[in-house]
């Protein structure tokens, strides 16, 4: 009898079994966790066979980890949500473990639409339509893409008996396989990242494949790849601590579950960036993946050359109300000051979540922070803030106050810097000075931690953060580590803005931009500029950029 269960254990630890059937004969696979809040790896039993297939593992985990989100929170689209992506993936396990009740009679090699790598593929010896195979990388199940001429894999939902199914290239989940490495001398040289090796034929196909699977499921990895997408975002220190084991992926799967990112949670795009977190991914092939998720999703991000020069190139990012500039806008006085003769670009990104912000801060700046609507809007994030519940934490905030502009702008930023940091990887400028403001200040910071967990990846000279809209008491040892010279935070306790729209979209937390780090590591240096800055918009037009050297 094929089957699968849940079976809690203890006050945080679950049992999970996938038991399959053939012939009389009988395999299963058991995964225990004994805490889901601890530091601790699951433990295995059953099958060797199915033990080693990684897609059935991490199914299996992330299927115990959805299935015990769903009975621990009181929020019903949470719940919903949860038990979607927990059945999902229950079924692809058990799936799994039924294809390999058959042996493989031939093999073909080509890319896997799964893990995105080239791998050879086992053909299952059986009656399906399309075939199936496993790829001998990831564990996954592969059929051939349908597209004529194409020897590349594509992903075999269990779903999808009869359906054509396309590969990564032809379902614009990808530029290009074979491409997806490569490399750049410096800026200029990127090529147009929106080009494509092959026709999207999936496109008319892509609602027939998503439908009824669940707002959870938010990238092509997060079913097959290991480690899986929720434990990578868990352990990333993007959504709170870095964790590990179950934990990263209870805390990480909780985020995703807030869905689209419309809807709050990081949407297609944020399912792929939160991969490069690990820094392994920045310029490679998952590196890829992200970038053109991101980039179907935000047709506004570019970058663009503002002044050609000599030395490190210094990028610039803005923050919200910023959506509709062109070119230097209010950067150019503060940039040309310290680095007349470098190579100047800007980055562009996140209109359409930026001018949302926008209407919510309004033009007036800190006036607004007395008005009906951002008193409405406070009233409502503190209500939606009591219902979280332990064990899931603040993951759950998403859930309900990702409706608001800032929880979307702010998944944007993260978004935008897994794509920012893995073009950079690509390049071969030995270093780069980062400079942003307020949200955009938010967007070059994660790029330098991300940067920072590439082993040998590019060092960037300087950092510096200009009313930066990001939360003080974190973790900040990879910002430290990623720079040679010194990261810059330039702070004014007179930024309303930061005073009081921040500290409401964020529960009451403090932004580094009107308090400063106040960290020991030695590179990150606190300048207050309150004599000197008394709106959040003054930054660029009193501000003097500090060089590493004093």
């Amino acid at each position: 009898m094929d089957s699968y269960q849940f079976v809690p254990v203890g006050e945080s630890g679950f049992r999970c079994t996938v038991v399959s059937s053939e012939k009389g004969h009988s395999r299963h696979i058991e995964l225990s966790v004994a805490d889901v809040l601890a530091d601790a790896e699951p433990t295995l039993t059953g099958d060797g066979e199915f033990i080693a297939n990684d897609a059935l593992r991490e199914n299996l985990l992330n299927y115990g980890v959805n299935e015990y989100g769903a009975r621990h929170t009181e929020d019903d689209e949470q719940r919903k949500a949860f038990s979607k992506a927990a059945e999902r993936n229950a079924k692809v396990a058990l799936q799994l473990a039924e294809f390999m009740h058959f042996g493989s009679y031939q093999t073909r090699q080509g890319w896997c639409s799964c893990c995105f790598v080239e791998t050879i593929h086992r053909e299952v010896d059986g009656q399906f339509s399309p075939a199936v195979f496993l790829c001998s990388g990831c564990g996954a199940a592969t059929t051939p893409c349908f597209a004529a001429g194409c020897r590349y894999m594509a992903r075999r939902h269990y779903f999808s008996v009869g359906l054509a199914a396309f590969c990564g290239e032809h379902r614009h989940e990808i530029r290009s396989f074979e491409r997806a490495n490569e490399r750049y001398t410096d800026l200029d040289a990127i090529d147009d990242i929106r080009s494509f090796d092959a026709p999207n034929l999936a496109r008319l196909t892509t609602t027939v494949l998503v439908a009824g699977v669940g707002v959870a499921v938010v990238a092509p990895m997060v079913f097959f790849a290991a480690p899986a997408v929720g434990g990578a975002l868990g352990a990333s220190g993007l959504i709170g601590p870095a964790l590990s084991g179950a934990a990263a992926s209870s805390h990480g799967l909780a985020f995703l579950g807030g869905g689209a990112l419309a809807a709050g949670g990081m949407g297609m795009a944020g399912g792929t960036a939160v991969v490069t977190a690990s820094g392994a991914a920045l310029g490679g092939t998952l590196g890829a993946v992200t970038a053109t998720a991101y980039l179907e999703d935000d047709g506004s991000f570019a970058i663009e050359k503002l002044k050609d020069g000599v030395g490190t190139p210094v990028l610039v990012a803005s923050g919200f109300m910023t959506e509709k500039q062109t070119a230097w806008h209010d950067w150019q006085r503060i940039i040309e000051r310290r680095y007349p003769g470098n190579p100047v670009y800007r980055v562009h990104w996140g209109a359409r979540e930026l001018a949302a912000f926008g209407v919510l801060v309004g033009l007036a700046g800190a006036k607004v922070a007395a008005s009906a609507v951002l008193k409405t809007f406070a009233m409502h994030a503190w209500k939606q803030g009591a219902k979280i519940i332990p064990p899931l934490g603040a993951a759950l905030v998403a859930a309900d106050l990702a409706k608001n502009p800032w929880t979307v702008a702010k998944s944007r930023a993260e978004q935008t810097a897994a794509v920012l940091a893995d073009l950079l990887a690509r390049i071969d400028d030995s270093s780069f000075i980062l400079v942003g403001h307020s949200l955009g200040a938010r967007v070059m910071l994660a790029t330098a931690e991300l940067l920072a967990t590439k082993s040998g990846g590019p060092r960037l000279e300087d950092v510096h953060l200009l009313g930066a809209a990001v939360g003080v008491g974190g973790d900040w040892k990879r910002l430290n580590d990623s720079v040679s010279g010194t990261v810059f935070n330039y702070h004014s306790a007179k930024d309303q803005v930061l005073a009081k729209i921040y500290p409401t979209a964020e529960l009451g937390k403090k932004a580094v931009g009107k308090v400063g780090f106040g960290t020991s590591f030695p590179k990150i240096v606190d300048v207050d500029v309150s004599n000197e800055v008394a709106t959040h918009f003054m930054y660029h037009d009193r501000v003097e950029l500090l060089g590493s050297g004093g």
